[in-house]
This record gives C-alpha cells, sequence and structure tokens, in this order.
C-alpha cells in the first residue's frame, strides 16, 4: 500500500469518527435522533431501508403534511404523515397515513410529543 492511499484511509476513518462523535452528542443533548424505515409505507419518496434525522417536538408544533414516528398502544414504532391532529391541552390526537396506502391508520395515536423528520 503505498504511504498516500495509507494516508487517505486513516483521514477517511479520522473524519467518520468525527462524524460519528457529532451525531452522538446530538442525539444526546438536543433530542435528535436517527429513523430507519423499515417498510415500505412511506415509498417513494422514502423507500424501504432509507435513514431520516428527527427532532422531537411538542404535538402543538406539529402540522398536517409533516412526516412524525410515533409509539402506538402496543408499543411498536410508527413513522408515518400527519393527515390532522386535535390538540387538547398539552395531548394532541393524531391521524397518521403512510404514503403508500389508501387509508389512514386504525389508531388514533395520543401524543404530548413525536419526533418530527427534519430529512431523510
Amino acid at each position: 500500500m503505498t504511504r498516500r492511499l495509507r494516508e487517505a484511509i486513516l483521514w477517511v476513518g479520522a473524519a467518520l469518527g468525527l462524524l460519528s462523535v457529532v451525531a452522538g452528542t446530538a442525539v444526546m443533548f438536543f433530542g435528535y435522533t436517527f429513523l430507519i424505515f423499515r417498510s415500505g409505507s412511506m415509498g417513494p419518496e422514502i423507500p424501504t431501508g432509507s435513514l431520516a434525522l428527527a427532532r422531537t417536538v411538542p404535538a402543538a408544533e406539529l402540522e398536517p403534511g409533516d412526516v412524525v414516528s410515533v409509539l402506538s398502544v402496543n408499543g411498536a414504532r410508527v413513522t408515518h404523515r400527519l393527515v390532522s391532529s386535535t390538540l387538547r391541552g398539552g395531548e394532541a390526537s393524531l391521524i397518521l397515513q403512510g404514503d403508500t396506502n389508501t387509508t389512514p391508520d386504525e389508531e388514533v395515536y395520543q401524543v404530548t410529543e413525536a419526533q418530527r423528520e427534519i430529512f431523510s
């Protein structure tokens, strides 16, 4: 291996390590998280296997069209587009629907906050 190639590999490794530290700091201190889309319900805009950055926000800040991630009553994570919300105090009732789904989710999600996608 040439010296230049070895140094390039080391610099790439250092950059990836720094990126990991920055991402970890953002997750711990600023309410950011990463989401992985494990189904095709948000395709084709967000295909299966996509990675998204999301931030936890109060329910009052959510707007129709936002892609949000919440927990269902059985504890499963659901990440779909917000169709509508009804706010009562600090709690919201959310109607979500996957982009490829023909109807909204059966469950109405009761939340005080949700993870809103920033980009994917």
